[in-house]
């Protein structure tokens, strides 16, 4: 996690003093702790459970995510037992949750790329490719297994806000 403060409340400066003839001087204005806000990249290569998360909004002063870069791949290696032997990127449902979470303004993939695997462990490897819309039907179809209806509206507003961007190698973006 990158945290800055943006300096949007003291980009405004005032004088210092009277003018006095043609010397004068000019200080930023310091914001009062209200006005103190922070924002924040937070770059996830391989996931990060959501409830890790959960001291990034209850911060003091507040940080707001401007940036989340998640995967939304879910790779595997191998199962003993029925359960993941090693659990390498944790994929897009867990992204859901972390972006509940943060609310972040952006949400970009990471490590989503083909990669050609080879040796002893491409024979382990699964890799489950799932998109953002993917994710929200499937959550959609638990959530009504369940007998809970009435949730989709509900979960396509908590990501109203958000703008998922996809961006290639050598691509850049500029954010706001």
């Amino acid at each position: 996690m990158i945290t800055f403060n943006n300096q949007h409340a003291s980009s405004v400066s005032k004088l210092d003093r009277p003018w006095s003839g043609a010397s004068h001087r000019h200080k930023p204005i310091e914001p009062d702790e209200d006005e103190e806000v922070g924002e924040a990249v937070i770059y996830t290569p391989h996931g990060i459970n959501s409830g890790d998360l959960e001291l990034v909004p209850g911060a003091s002063p507040p940080i707001r995510t401007l940036a989340f870069l998640h995967g939304l791949h879910n790779v595997r290696i191998g199962t003993v037992s029925g359960r993941t032997a090693l659990q390498l990127n944790l994929g897009a449902m867990n992204g859901l949750k972390a972006q509940r979470v943060l609310k972040a303004k952006y949400w970009m993939g990471t490590h989503d790329e083909v990669k050609k695997g080879g040796g002893l462990v491409a024979w382990f490897l699964q890799r489950k490719v799932l998109t953002l819309k993917h994710a929200l039907d499937r959550e959609q179809q638990t959530r009504q297994a369940g007998g809970v209806s009435g949730e989709m509206e509900r979960i396509l507003d908590s990501f109203e806000d958000t703008r998922w961007i996809e961006l290639g190698n050598g691509e850049s973006r500029l954010l706001a």
